[in-house]
C-alpha cells in the first residue's frame, strides 16, 4: 500500500513504507529507482494509507501464465 505524507512545509510525498522508527518515517516514491525519503515525524503534518492497490486494475489478465511465475518470483525475490 501506499502512504502519502504532508509536511510542515507544505510537501507532499507518496511512496511505499519502507521503514520506521521513534523518530522518522522512510518511504520510496518509485519502486524502480533506488532512491528514498526520510521524513522527520516532526514534520508530518498529516500521513494516510491508501486503500487502492497501486497496480493497475486488469493488469495480471494482459499476460501469459510463464509470465505471471516470472513476476511473482521477482516479487519473492524482492523481500
Amino acid at each position: 500500500r501506499l502512504v502519502t505524507v504532508k509536511t510542515s512545509d507544505g510537501k507532499t510525498i507518496t511512496g511505499s513504507l519502507e521503514g520506521e522508527d521513534d523518530e522518522r518515517v522512510v518511504l520510496k516514491p518509485n519502486p524502480l529507482a533506488p532512491d528514498k525519503s526520510e521524513i522527520g515525524k516532526a514534520m508530518i503534518k498529516e500521513r494516510t494509507i491508501s486503500d487502492v492497490s497501486p497496480m493497475p486494475a486488469g493488469l495480471l489478465n494482459t499476460l501469459k501464465a510463464d509470465q505471471i511465475l516470472d513476476l511473482l518470483a521477482w516479487f519473492e525475490a524482492m523481500k
